[in-house]
């Protein structure tokens, strides 16, 4: 607890750390949807049978590993467009699971929204460890991880109703639409944190 609070107080007191804080918990609410509703949406909406809901599974891993093998970049303003283009990939693929019906559509869908879980992900922790001082990594690390459980959770839950109450592709309708507003305000503020450097201008 101790560990926590002292977290919290550092984070307090940086923008930036409360900024990515703030976008990658709000990121794992709207995308943890895909785990509930890729069974619904395999069973009832592609009418596949366990080895298409396995090949999705599969599709989706299969990017996730690809996209975190996929950072070769630098420098902070490079890490910054890395993780609003994985953010980015995951906002398709929530898209096209909400219209799509077709299976073999949604193979490479999948990959491209695991692959933009990866992407993001690796250049998130590239970004917050840049964000806060090397001594605290450990607590800040920790904390982003218990926000990021919770809203896992809260995703499942908020899912499993949604769902119920309207239809599986409604669901991912919604989730696409919040994950749009995470890219579209934490974006400006993310480009004047971590701003590209001025081109240097080429003498005459």
């Amino acid at each position: 607890w101790t560990d926590l609070r002292v977290g919290l107080r550092v984070i307090g007191g940086r923008a930036e750390g409360r900024l990515l804080l703030a976008s990658s918990t709000a990121a794992v609410l709207f995308a943890g949807v895909t785990n509930v509703g890729e069974v619904l949406l395999a069973r009832d909406i592609l009418g596949t049978s366990a080895s298409g809901l396995a090949a999705l599974v599969a599709a989706h891993g299969a990017g996730t590993v690809l996209g975190s093998l996929a950072a070769r970049f630098r420098w902070a303003f490079q890490w910054r467009r890395a993780y609003l283009a994985g953010l980015s990939c995951m906002a398709v693929d929530l898209v096209l699971c909400a219209l799509s019906p077709s299976l073999w559509l949604l193979l490479p869908v999948f990959m491209l929204g695991g692959f933009g879980n990866g992407f993001a992900l690796v250049h998130d922790r590239l970004l917050l460890g840049h964000a806060v001082p090397q001594a605290l990594h450990g607590r800040v690390y920790a904390l982003q991880r218990a926000l990021t459980s919770l809203a896992f959770a809260a995703s499942f839950i908020a899912a499993s109703v949604l769902i119920s109450v309207s239809s599986v592709q409604t669901t991912f309708a919604i989730a696409a639409a919040g994950m749009l507003a995470v890219i579209a305000m934490s974006a400006p503020r993310m480009r004047a944190t971590w701003p590209a450097p001025a081109a240097t201008p080429v003498p005459a």
